[in-house]
Formats: structure tokens, C-alpha cells, sequence
């Protein structure tokens, strides 16, 4: 009686060691599979955005030259009001 009741808990450890090995294996799957995915997700994101700039890059000269541009005509506007002050004015009058 006791072998057979030995036998049946051995039997039903493997029936659960078989099954866990099943689910650990599905999960491992999943996992590596999920990793690929995390990567390949991550490298189209990469590769838009890089993609993305080559073709605005253009643009962005532009604005960046016309940024430039307004920037030096503001130092050339401060510079000529400083030659101008109200003493000079006044001098040019008398």
C-alpha cells in the first residue's frame, strides 16, 4: 500500500514538474521575444527620427541664418542709437 501511494506522488511530482517546465519555457519565449521587439521598436524610432532631421535639416539652416541675421541687425541698430545720444543732438543744434 505504501509503494503505491509513493508511486502516485512520484508520478504526479513529474505531471507537475513536466508542467512547470512547459509554462517556464513559454515564459522564456516570451521574454526573448518581447527583447526583440523592444529593440526593433527602438531602432525605428531611432532611424525615423534620424530620418526626420535629414529632411528638415534645410529648414533648420534657414531659421538659424535668419536668427542670425535679425541678431546682427539688432547690434547694428544698438550700435548707430549709441552714436546718437541727446548731448550730441544738442551740440549739433547750438
Amino acid at each position: 500500500m505504501e509503494d503505491n501511494e509513493l508511486r502516485k506522488m512520484v508520478e504526479e511530482t513529474m505531471e507537475l514538474s513536466k508542467d512547470n517546465n512547459r509554462i517556464l519555457h513559454s515564459i522564456q519565449r516570451r521574454e526573448r521575444m518581447t527583447q526583440v521587439f523592444r529593440v526593433v521598436y527602438w531602432l525605428i524610432l531611432l532611424g525615423a527620427g534620424a530620418g526626420l532631421y535629414y529632411y528638415i535639416q534645410p529648414y533648420i539652416d534657414e531659421l538659424v541664418k535668419a536668427y542670425g541675421n535679425i541678431v546682427d541687425t539688432q547690434h547694428k541698430v544698438a550700435d548707430i542709437s549709441g552714436k546718437f545720444s541727446l548731448d550730441s543732438i544738442k551740440n549739433y543744434f547750438k
